[in-house]
């Protein structure tokens, strides 16, 4: 991974900003991911890994199904508050900081990794599939979610015109015309010094993970309908064909 790219990731992710949860509901979309990624979790394990861990969200369900838990990400303020869920709840947890391209673990360990919306900040996701697969044991299980770039989400449109209109503001219609392009495309690098993250396709990290090893077996979408009332129509982000384009993807994968 570049480090210059992965120093701006870790510097973005130390922040007390970093993935703090919005109120109310605005958080809906979460708990919507976090729902159907437990659904998918397996009955026990012996080991499984939290992958780009962050502020410990999936610590407690991981350790109700795994004898051995451990959390991993590349920021220590991300690590310190997963550290306050484990003694809080009391968990059998390891901590530990580092880069998720390089992991610092002998192959074939995990029995279930989560890699849940961290893939997006990977410069390299063929490289990052790679690792995965080394340390993961055959037939061991990956959960992997991520934000979907071929969403029909309004707020995606809404986001790149604020930005073509900043950049405009701070560097006039010749800069801009060069940034209209790489909004538009899909420049890995740019997106990740301009927001610290991507959105990948279903059918580009389906053909990946099939690349690096692994077979989808279920793949579910989650809206971003912020109304209770509009549950209904959340759930059709679950199902063909709305999930392929949906805010966010989940995959449920069985190493081969």
């Amino acid at each position: 991974m570049d480090r210059s790219i992965e120093r701006e990731i870790k510097r973005r992710y130390e922040l007390d900003s970093a993935w703090r949860s919005p109120k109310g509901i605005k958080n809906l979309w979460l708990l919507h991911e976090k729902r159907k990624i437990i659904e998918m979790l397996p009955g026990s394990v012996s080991r499984s890994l939290d992958l780009g861990a962050g502020r410990g969200r999936f610590l407690k369900e991981l350790a109700e199904v795994s004898n051995e838990v451990i959390a991993y990400d590349i920021s220590m303020n991300m690590l310190k508050s997963a550290k306050k869920v484990a003694i809080r709840e009391s968990l059998n947890a390891f901590l530990l900081q580092g880069s998720c391209h390089s992991l610092p673990f002998p192959a074939k360990v995990f029995d279930l990794i989560l890699a849940i919306q961290i893939i997006a900040s990977s410069t390299d996701v063929i490289i990052f599939l790679t690792e995965i697969s080394r340390i993961l044991k055959p037939d061991g299980i990956l959960i992997l979610s991520t934000g979907n770039s071929f969403s029909f989400d309004f707020n995606l449109i809404t986001d790149k015109l604020i930005s073509v209109y900043k950049h405009m503001k701070d560097r006039g219609i010749r800069s801009t015309l060069k940034k209209i392009l790489k909004i538009f495309s899909r420049d890995r690098t740019f997106w990740l010094l301009e927001q610290g993250y991507c959105r990948d396709s279903y059918f580009f990290l389906k053909n990946a993970l099939r690349s690096t090893g692994f077979c989808v077996r279920k793949v579910c979408g989650v809206g971003v309908l912020r109304r209770p009332f509009l549950g209904q129509i959340e759930n059709l982000s679950s199902k063909s064909p709305f999930k392929y384009f949906s805010f966010l993807t989940i995959f449920y994968c069985k190493k081969l």
